[in-house]
């Protein structure tokens, strides 16, 4: 640990997940998306696990075991589907909102008609350069870390 509460792994940990996010950020999303359902999974089995062993069974602690399994699994098999749905509910969101906006004051509505047809004619590519934009950021913060570490050392 050094003077800036930064260690020199944390720094090279941060620039390799911006890099990752910069040349593969649908593929890093959907490894974020299996985890999670993985997790789901395992969250699943511990709650059968737990209805298995305990006195009192109610139907409800099984049926929200089986829901979190069946949840992960399909998180698991159709994790880019998932990503794809995404920026879909986004700009139906954002059409939704720009035309109840557009009775009340029309010049704020323009922006949300606008992002919300493009979400919906391209959303998972306004989604892939988004996750490639936070990537450059935070390659750049990493960078700037490691400076400051090697800097104050």
């Amino acid at each position: 640990m050094y003077k800036n509460g930064k260690s020199l792994g944390s720094c090279l940990v941060t620039i390799l997940t911006g890099i990752l996010l910069i040349l593969a950020p649908t593929s890093l999303a959907a490894s974020v998306v299996q985890i999670a359902g993985g997790a789901l999974v395992i969250y699943g089995i511990y709650l059968g696990y737990c209805f298995a062993k305990s006195d009192y069974r109610s139907g409800m602690d099984l049926g929200i075991s089986l829901l979190a399994i069946a949840g992960g699994l399909f998180m698991i098999s159709n994790a880019y589907g998932l990503l794809e749905a995404i920026p879909t509910f986004i700009g139906i969101y954002l059409l939704v909102t720009g035309v109840c906006k557009l009775a009340v004051l029309p010049v704020t509505a323009i922006p949300d008609l606008l992002l919300g047809v493009i979400l919906l004619a391209c959303g998972f590519g306004v989604f892939s350069f988004a996750l490639s934009l936070v990537g450059v950021f935070v390659l750049a913060g990493g960078i700037v870390d490691l400076i400051n570490v090697i800097r104050y050392r």
